[in-house]
């Protein structure tokens, strides 16, 4: 006799019909009863799924179901979007824990919050993406494992979607756009820094691999800002632009410092090509004038925003020469990787930097043992 199978309905589960919203069939609970969290059937025949969710804290977490995303890349209907509990949560935790984590870095900067907020509300591939930020700073300081296992994959499902309505959208830039995707850009980067140096590859070829790609990613903001930044210079980001044109302006500029002469020896002593050592001294000035190397051993200088600048204004050339694992781009690499061990009091840096270092001497072994001594001495006595 053969077996039995289920027939989808034609006219979706029961709750669905009631809402009048277009159901999508899953079984055994559709989309729209998941992310709403209601009782789902599908007519005589059928026992109802009933799921619950519960915070984190109230219950065991290895047996939480996957959170839905907030915002999904299909839209209902009725046009309202389906949340729950863990969502608000989340947008609670970016709105005080998270945007607290950056005030301190904002000092001088007329800093827009409830502009910012706004438009975050009315983006929905910014919106899932700065909660899957919120996520992945949540499972940076829970202490329990499990806890943060089960934000990670919150983090991730959040990005997964965020990514998805962006690619699917495809946002031209202009005056209405520039901002929400200039924002969405730099969480992106937040947010692949962490997953780099805290959540990280313990080894030295897929630690660099998943590097690269974070620079790579990074990057993607300066192609944002170079085709809108004459629209972001008037809109609430102004002072973040103002602050931003400084840096750029500088970079490359700067050619004193002992620090800066002795990369820029390592560059003078090893054959490099041209176009090769250009691209390395591109590197090496823009660590000069962003990080402010007169003023090295005083971590109180060194700000979030030129930690996180540096990678974006990076040469192309340089990216290349470490997806290549050139040695003069680890060795700069290494001196970039005590500025993350500078501001290991943030949360997306940790002992990330100090890792980072370590990871590229032993690769690099005793012959390039002159030119890391410095970054090894400041990574082991801090």
């Amino acid at each position: 006799m053969p077996r039995r199978t289920h027939r989808k309905s034609r006219n979706g589960c029961i709750e669905c019909k009631r809402r009048h919203i277009k159901c999508d069939e899953k079984r055994p609970v559709c989309s729209h009863c998941t992310s709403s969290e209601r009782e789902c059937e599908y007519g005589p025949g059928f026992e109802p799924q009933i799921r619950r969710t519960e915070p984190p804290s109230t219950r065991s977490v290895s047996s939480q179901p996957q959170t839905p995303s907030l915002i999904e890349p299909t839209e209902s209907d009725d046009g309202h979007q389906p949340v729950n509990m863990q969502h608000v949560e989340l947008f609670y935790h970016l709105s005080t824990d998270v945007l607290d984590s950056f005030r301190p870095e904002f000092q001088g900067i007329d800093f827009p919050a409830r502009q910012i907020l706004k438009e975050v509300t009315l983006t929905p591939y910014l919106m899932n993406e700065l909660l899957a930020l919120a996520a992945i700073h949540r499972s940076t300081v829970e202490p329990r494992q499990e806890v943060r296992s089960f934000y990670l994959r919150q983090a991730t499902e959040l990005q997964t979607c965020a990514l998805s309505i962006f690619n699917t959208k495809r946002p031209n830039v202009n005056a209405e756009t520039c901002v929400p995707i200039l924002i969405f850009s730099s969480s992106l980067g937040v947010h692949e820094m962490c997953k780099t140096l805290i959540f990280r590859e313990t080894t030295f070829e897929p630690f660099m691999s998943k590097f690269v790609d974070y620079v790579s990613l990074h990057q993607g903001v300066k192609a944002v800002a170079r085709g809108s930044w004459h629209l972001l210079r008037e809109s609430i980001l102004a002072s973040f632009v103002k602050q931003g044109e400084s840096s750029v302006a500088d970079s490359g500029s700067s050619e004193s410092g002992e620090v800066y002469q002795h990369l820029q020896s390592l560059l003078n002593s090893n054959g490099l090509s041209s176009t090769d050592e250009a691209s390395c001294k591109q590197a090496i000035s823009s660590l000069q004038s962003v990080l402010n190397f007169k003023s090295i051993n005083s971590a109180e200088s060194l700000s979030m925003n030129s930690i996180l600048t540096w990678p974006i204004i990076l040469d192309q050339g340089y990216t290349d020469l470490l997806r290549r694992r050139d040695p003069h781009a680890l060795v700069i690499l290494a001196h970039y990787g005590v500025m993350l061990h500078f501001r290991r009091d943030m949360w997306m840096c940790g002992d990330g930097g100090a890792f980072m270092v370590h990871l590229i001497a032993q690769h690099l072994g005793d012959q390039w043992s002159d030119w890391l001594a410095w970054p090894i001495q400041v990574v082991s006595q801090i």
